[in-house]
């Protein structure tokens, strides 16, 4: 047999094989889904984008350079989301289970400016979960209240809505293409509201749903199917206008389901054994991996990666599989780590993840190698992190419930070396104290630390961003100090005071009442 005769046989066999492969084998590539009505970020909601895949357009930091770091005195759970012009969009945790007046909800520059801040009328702390739309209205919940507000991207009240008294999920708010609301609340109900704050209908999700901890509605691409996991061992389908399209009978569903581009959709379901199973959009088992030695409990999300990779987080490591269920690697983390919070994937398939434990922050490779980490210090990521549309990672920390006067709780990274702040954590004190009194009339005093001799600034604005006095401006040693601010030629209301030496700024709110 002549050679070119060969050839030209290997060629046919060669191209009847790629026709004759199933078609899932030539859609593992994954694309990007546009979906009008989410704003044009990469980040602009909790879990990345309505399909839940954690999956992020950029490259995010390689060298896990420490490019600022800001103080968000009660804490940041949910968020940062990124916004226009990469600004920041997060609320405060919260000191205490009742806090004395309401909380805040923040709007910062990708520099670390505070912008805006939005404080809710009752004591509630919007802690929740966060969407941006294509109108840049501002979505955020306060957990235990049922509260749903929507601001102006200027940070005023749009609406707000009281959902019964029902404390929300921990997971996401989704939007679907004409842009209504959906978010689970736990006495067993999936809502649908539209973008006036009207309920346009709910669905029953089954008993004792109270026991479930962060599940959410996810979207297929076409964005016309709604999937949600109820506590009755049931995946459901549903239509846009809330009726059953299919049950999918599984295991007990304890995680975020994802989506991948092709419409098959992701979960883990527990009892009797751990179980990853991929379902098809029809409702029907694609296939199955069984996980030993886990429980529902120790799962906190998926990703995939543009190559159709998934990466499921399981609190003391993260297991990766390819498109079709075969088992990739492992990455063990340090011991005493837990990594609770949703995973994020940048486009080289790099997942990103800190500790709830407030040990380190990872970046680890699409092969499961550590390509960084950074030392938290005892600061707890428990929630979303995000990047900026030049690759900047912004993290969200905070030390619990009950430490007020937190330090070091946003952080920006980057691969920007000539901006990066080389932090030694351990012997960090930068520190503004809250004035006291406060609130104040007309004298209070404000004390605060700076670790190195630097220039230094103490400034004090009004709501509109003004400044209305300035209390350092010069050089300072390394030490602690104290300054006494006199208000008595400035009306009633709220006040920020905000330090600044070097790269490290710290603001705080004070209420002047006459």
């Amino acid at each position: 047999m002549n050679s070119v005769k060969l050839t030209n046989q290997i060629s046919i066999l060669c191209i009847l094989a790629f026709v004759l492969l199933p078609s899932n084998y030539l859609a593992q590539i994954q694309q990007e889904i546009s979906w009008p009505t989410l704003f044009n970020s990469q980040s602009p909601m909790i879990h990345v984008n309505p399909q839940s895949n954690g999956r992020t357009k950029v490259k995010g930091p390689q060298a896990g350079h420490i490019k600022w770091i800001r103080d968000m005195p009660n804490g940041i759970f949910n968020g940062p989301v990124v916004g226009p012009k990469d600004n920041l969009y997060f609320g405060s945790y919260y000191v205490g289970f009742q806090p004395p007046h309401g909380e805040s909800f923040y709007s910062y520059t990708s520099n670390g400016s505070l912008l805006w801040e939005f404080i809710t009328a009752e004591s509630s702390t919007p802690n929740g979960a966060i969407l941006i739309d294509s109108d840049t209205t501002i979505y955020f919940t306060c957990i235990a209240d049922s509260l749903l507000y929507a601001l102006y991207p200027n940070g005023d009240l749009k609406w707000k809505i009281n959902l019964g008294g029902y404390p929300f999920q921990l997971g996401i708010i989704n939007i679907d293409l004409m842009g209504n609301l959906y978010l689970a609340i736990r006495n067993s109900y999936l809502l649908c509201i539209n973008k006036d704050g009207n309920i346009n209908w709910s669905y029953y999700l089954g008993n004792n749903y109270t026991s479930h901890e962060a599940l959410s509605p996810t979207f297929a691409p076409d964005g016309k199917t709604i999937y949600i996991s109820g506590l009755d061992s049931n995946l459901f389908a549903l239509n846009l206008d809330g009726t059953l399209k299919w049950t999918y009978s599984c295991g007990k569903n304890y995680s975020i389901q994802m989506v991948d581009s092709d419409g098959n959709i992701y979960i883990v379901s527990t009892e009797p054994t751990t179980t990853l199973e991929s379902i098809s959009p029809e409702g029907i088992l694609r296939w199955d991996y069984t996980i030993l030695n886990h429980s529902f409990n120790d799962l906190s999300s998926f990703a995939m990666d543009k190559e159709g990779n998934i990466y499921l987080g399981f609190i003391v490591y993260i297991i990766s599989f390819d498109y079709y269920g075969n088992f990739r690697w492992q990455y063990n983390f340090s011991q005493g780590e837990e990594i609770r919070q949703p995973l994020i994937c940048d486009t080289e398939g790099t997942i990103y993840c800190g500790s709830s434990h407030g040990n380190f922050y990872y970046a680890i490779s699409c092969d499961g190698e550590l390509i960084w980490k950074v030392p938290l210090n005892e600061w707890q990521a428990d929630n979303t992190t995000a990047f900026g549309t030049t690759g900047t990672l912004y993290i969200g920390l905070h030390k619990g419930i009950w430490y007020a006067n937190q330090v070091q709780t946003l952080l920006a990274i980057s691969d920007d070396t000539t901006t990066s702040i080389h932090v030694n954590y351990s012997n960090l004190s930068f520190k503004l104290n809250q004035n006291y009194p406060n609130p104040f009339n007309p004298y209070t005093n404000i004390s605060f630390e700076i670790p190195t001799k630097g220039f230094t600034t103490l400034e004090v604005y009004n709501t509109l961003g003004q400044r209305v006095s300035v209390l350092v401006d010069e050089l300072r040693e390394s030490g602690t100090y104290e300054e006494h601010f006199n208000s008595s030629d400035l009306p009633s209301g709220t006040y920020f005071c905000k330090l600044q030496s070097g790269n490290l700024v710290s603001v705080k709110k004070m209420i002047l009442l006459k």
